[in-house]
């Protein structure tokens, strides 16, 4: 039997320990950075205790496909999670840092993404932290369901 679609697993969300559960933004939502630049949402793609993932575009006239180069992290702006990881991208994680640092070390890439952008944006009266980071592919969690909770063997030993 063919593993089913993420899309068609269901799966019960529930908020981490003293964080709240965003509501949904809407396709096509509009978020400004720090730096005035403006990011696109798509559709979400995946979900934690504490925020949603968006597929994002930084083209913001152009309608946004599976293919997507970003995604946005969106948390509600009381909850911190996101707060912590934003600090880290922001002070570790630029291109030009992992670039540098990965010249100096005779490394290819080191597997953490880029830092693209962060900010807050307000929907509804609610104010929502986000982070835009480049887009990888299906994470190892959906996978793993996707696979009735087991990993091709190919896989894990590329990990």
């Amino acid at each position: 039997m063919a593993p089913r679609r993420v899309e068609e697993i269901p799966v019960k969300r529930v908020a981490a320990l003293g964080c709240k559960l965003p509501n949904q933004l809407p396709a096509g939502e509009i978020l400004t950075d720090i730096t005035q630049k403006k990011w696109k949402l798509g559709h979400t793609i995946g979900y934690g205790g504490f925020g949603d993932i968006y597929l994002a575009s930084n083209d913001i006239n152009a309608p946004i496909e599976q293919d997507a180069k970003y995604v946005i992290k969106i948390e509600p702006h009381n909850n911190g999670p996101l707060f912590v990881e934003m600090n880290f991208y922001i002070r570790a994680a630029r291109k030009h840092m992992i670039d540098t640092w990965c010249k100096s070390q005779g490394k290819r890439r080191i597997g953490v993404p880029t830092y693209e952008g962060s900010g807050s944006h307000i929907y509804q009266g609610q104010k929502y932290r986000f982070l835009v980071i480049p887009r990888y592919g299906i994470d190892i969690g959906k996978l793993f369901i996707s696979n009735g909770k087991k990993l091709p063997i190919k896989l894990v030993n590329s990990i």
